[in-house]
């Protein structure tokens, strides 16, 4: 079995039947029939949809992102990094905890800690001098 549908697995079991069923369903399609960097780049954003849709009324950083598909995004792993920063480029919205937790570090400078706009200019400057996007933010 491949990692991804072994993550799959894993997080299938804590989901309502009929949700794991749907969400099974969808991913192994993909898995079946994309080359690896389309099934990760449509797991992402399958996360993502459902994190902005669970987390669209909540003020609290800490509740957005302990958010199951939240998690999911950071159990990913480094491959998907160059994904949020590429959505980080698109959109100011709170991807530093994830992207704090999978690549262990910090580019953001304590005086700009809760500065949005700072943050996500410096966690792209920092994503591009890694290599992981071009300076148009695209992987």
């Amino acid at each position: 079995m491949n990692p991804i549908a072994e993550q799959l697995d894993e997080k299938l079991r804590t989901l309502e039947p009929d949700r794991a069923r749907s969400l099974e369903s969808r991913v192994r399609q993909a898995i079946d029939r994309d080359e690896p960097e389309d099934v990760l780049r449509r797991q992402f954003e399958s996360l993502r949809d459902e994190w902005k849709a669970q987390s669209e009324f909540l003020s609290s950083t800490t509740d957005m992102a302990l958010l199951w598909p939240y998690q999911s995004i950071i159990g990913m792993g480094t491959n998907v990094v160059p994904l949020i920063l590429e959505e980080l480029s698109r959109e100011n919205d709170h991807w530093f905890w994830a992207l704090k937790a999978i690549t262990k570090a910090d580019p953001v400078p304590m005086k700009d800690r809760g500065n949005i706009r700072a943050m996500t200019a410096a966690w792209l400057r920092w994503g591009r001098e890694q290599g992981l996007i071009d300076d148009v933010g695209t992987a």
